[in-house]
């Protein structure tokens, strides 16, 4: 039996983590493992341990690294069942800690996201060539110092876990890391799909949708990252040639965002902010396509609910995202030039629109087909006991 210490800061913020971070615990919790949640930088003044279910949670005030440790270690025993599982970035200097206070626990680092790819969207040449080839950049420091702080948490954790073959590939390419340390799992979800009644929304109504309008949903924060706005140039070429079409898009966003929206389809496009998940599953049943347009993901949560629900999904060959996709369970957008993102997004938006009922079917059941054999919540489990958890008990 391990003792799993999950190790993030409190953030008040629904993200996909979120998700995992619930998902993660069910698993640790159900595989026979002690399960904790050390919280960092929380709003107590002192360390303050509390049960939430089957869960340990030990909040830790905010301090220096070394008043950290110390805190830490007069509550935890230092043994080599232990594990301590870190889930953000910048990592080193936390792990770093941990590793000199329980020098007999096992260090694990869970990659969610790289710092350095919000500087680059997500272009793999560009940042390999900042930090190689050493060309300059408006934010070549902060990518080389997102850089220096992967390789060092890398060369010193136990393992590193990816959700992504291609996070995998970069781990080796770039960061040279030993294959052998490295574990792949992706994320898993639970099925909710069974359980939703959609019957008590009316989406259509509420949002004056006629029944013969196309919708295209967008769920995630609207940034240049997520491809928000490069969907709304797709959109407005969309609109000059199909005009039974609304865009709703569901997330966080800032009010600035509304001046990139152009004034011939402010009308079509629906912002709805954040929303609760039953409304989300609604429309999720209501939508006629979801479109992920990210320039990179990990293993995005947002995907992976629009698989379950058997949405048939426009999906962008991205860092990421096209681990997930290809033109068997999705319209894929096979897009080489970057200056031509929003086209290519734009046409397959346009294929998708008329394509054939069975085209669309199929779509939608090679989908959910994926999403059940390989990113179910039980596929996650077993992933989490065979790769990580049984491993690190020897």
């Amino acid at each position: 039996m391990l003792d799993v210490y999950i190790v993030d800061v409190n953030d008040d913020d629904v993200t996909g983590y979120t998700t995992y971070k619930t998902h993660l615990t069910r698993i640790t919790v159900a595989l026979g493992h002690n399960c904790h949640n050390i919280v960092l930088s929380s709003h107590h003044k002192y360390l303050c341990v509390e049960r939430k279910d089957e869960i340990e949670v030990i909040y830790v005030p905010k301090c220096g690294m070394k008043e950290m440790g110390v805190l830490l270690k007069l509550y935890i025993k230092d043994r080599n069942t232990n594990v301590f599982m870190q889930h953000f970035s910048t990592s080193y200097p936390t792990l770093n800690m941990l590793s000199h206070n329980f020098p007999k626990s096992k260090l694990v680092y869970v990659i969610h996201d790289f710092i350095w790819a919000t500087y680059v969207l997500g272009n793999l040449k560009l940042f390999k060539r900042i930090v190689e080839d050493d060309i300059e950049h408006l934010f070549k420091d902060k990518i080389c110092a997102s850089y220096e702080d992967g390789i060092q948490t890398f060369n010193l954790v136990d393992k590193v876990v990816c959700l992504s073959s291609d996070t995998k590939h970069l781990l080796q390419e770039l960061y040279h890391v030993d294959v052998r340390k490295i574990v792949q799992i992706p994320n898993g979800l639970e099925d909710n799909v069974k359980n939703f009644k959609a019957k008590y929304y009316n989406l259509r109504e509420t949002y004056n949708i006629s029944m013969d309008d196309c919708i295209y949903l967008f769920v995630g924060r609207m940034t240049e990252q997520k491809g928000f706005f490069d969907l709304l140039q797709a959109f407005c070429l969309l609109k000059k040639n199909v005009k039974k079409v609304k865009l709703v898009c569901a997330g966080k966003f800032d009010s600035s965002i509304i001046r990139f929206i152009d004034n011939s389809i402010k009308k079509d496009v629906i912002l709805l902010g954040q929303i609760d998940k039953n409304e989300l599953y609604a429309w999720y049943k209501e939508t006629d396509f979801g479109v992920i347009a990210s320039y990179y993901e990990q293993c995005s949560y947002v995907a992976l609910e629009m698989m379950s629900f058997s949405v048939p999904i426009i999906a962008e060959d991205s860092m990421g995202v096209k681990c997930l996709f290809d033109n068997n369970n999705s319209f894929f957008v096979k897009n080489k030039e970057e200056n031509r993102r929003c086209i290519a997004l734009f046409l397959k938006m346009e294929q998708a629109f008329y394509s054939s009922n069975s085209k669309i079917d199929l779509i939608r059941k090679n989908s959910r087909k994926d999403y059940e054999q390989n990113y179910s919540i039980e596929v996650m489990k077993d992933n989490y006991k065979d790769k990580l958890f049984d491993p690190l008990c020897v």
